[in-house]
């Protein structure tokens, strides 16, 4: 029982939270998972990954387990967040009966104190997260640390340990990687369904992760406020037309997009690559027939899913872009204490040697935004 509300337990509900749906079985929290890697570690390698995609992981588990309206907050300095971790007067955070004390903050266009958002305890939480994924060899494939490629990670993934590529070697479990992975793979796919069909893209059971809570308080808030799984759009991937179009071809343009973008073509889209594209349509029951395993699941998951856009109408962010934008390299993970650096998972691998581990990642967060950045910052707008 936590706060009053009681949760069950024996098979997980999932990151959700309940029962009977898409995502029972899986962990629930960043500790259910933790123990799910130390027990599939046996007999599996449980995670692959290129190492930009795996920071790209800790952003989305800090963003998942924030709420949308902490989020909103966060891409337009505007409003009021009640998550922040606090700290004493050498920025260490304060604990009380092994608790982080957490307090409110407000934010009116930033100027003064937007740099205060950075404390935010899911951005701990999620540094914690990656300091276990980097710190223990028996959770990740030796590829991680050896500069494998996007694609060499994929292609690892899908044959080691199938007997397309010979015994004695482990399968791998998981990927670290984007929605689009299949298609990236398509090369991969198509050689090893020469040698046996049943490795062939449609035949093989793969589904996206829906991502863990950050803690069972956190679990228990998203139950009991009815909160969807959320996800930040991380790509700045837009239709444009030209400026400089006017008359019949800028209509004539405009219909071309329509008619590329009505449902109908949309699902055609869904149906041919099992993906997804970004606009509000609706996958048609004859249309997920024809999809793929993990195309069905993606179907699931963005059900389940809210997304947040990560623009904003704040004059004082927009003429300070290169702080403000959407990256690790920028808002997300610039951390600075002794070294500068913006990724997380790939830092704390390297620098845990030097005592570099995530309470020391977030206090350089906080540090770099304060102390570095907002001194440099246009403030004239």
């Amino acid at each position: 029982e936590v706060n009053g509300t009681k949760m069950e337990f024996g098979l997980s509900a999932g990151p959700d939270g309940r029962y009977n749906t898409y995502d029972d079985g899986l962990p629930a929290t960043y500790e259910e998972f933790y123990l799910f890697l130390n027990k599939i570690s046996a007999s599996v390698v449980p995670i692959i990954y290129y190492s930009n995609y795996a920071d790209m992981l800790t952003t989305a588990l800090w963003q998942n387990n924030e709420t949308v309206s902490s989020l909103n907050v966060h891409y337009s300095l505007n409003g009021t967040v009640d998550n922040l971790v606090k700290l004493d007067a050498d920025n260490n955070i304060i604990k009380e009966n092994g608790k982080i004390v957490t307090e409110s903050g407000t934010f009116n266009g930033g100027k003064e104190n937007g740099y205060e958002i950075q404390r935010t305890v899911e951005k701990y939480y999620a540094l914690q997260f990656a300091q276990q994924v980097a710190t223990n060899p028996s959770w990740t494939h030796r590829a991680c640390f050896d500069g494998t490629s996007q694609s060499g990670a994929q292609s690892k993934y899908l044959t080691e340990g199938n007997t397309a590529t010979g015994q004695g070697i482990k399968r791998i479990a998981m990927i670290i990687d984007g929605a689009w992975w299949q298609q990236e793979a398509n090369t991969t796919f198509e050689i090893m369904k020469q040698a046996d069909k049943k490795y062939a893209k449609e035949s093989r059971e793969f589904a996206m992760m829906p991502l863990p809570n950050s803690t069972i308080e956190r679990l228990v808030s998203r139950v009991e406020n009815n909160e969807k799984n959320i996800m930040v759009a991380a790509n700045d991937s837009f239709v444009y037309l030209n400026g400089n179009l006017t008359g019949a071809a800028l209509e004539i343009s405009k219909t071309f997009l329509s008619y590329v973008s009505n449902d109908a073509n949309l699902n055609k889209f869904s149906e041919y690559t099992s993906m997804l594209r970004p606009f509000d349509y609706k996958i048609s029951g004859e249309t997920e027939t024809k999809m793929s395993l993990y195309g069905k699941n993606l179907v699931k998951l963005v059900e389940n899913t809210d997304v947040v856009y990560p623009y904003s109408s704040n004059a004082f962010m927009n003429a300070n872009y290169a702080t403000f934008a959407n990256s690790n390299i920028a808002w997300n993970w610039h951390s600075y204490l002794t070294k500068e650096t913006y990724q997380p998972i790939t830092a704390l691998r390297n620098g845990i040697e030097s005592g570099l581990n995530a309470e020391t990642y977030f206090k350089g967060l906080y540090n770099y935004y304060k102390n570095y950045a907002w001194p440099t910052l246009e403030m004239n707008v």
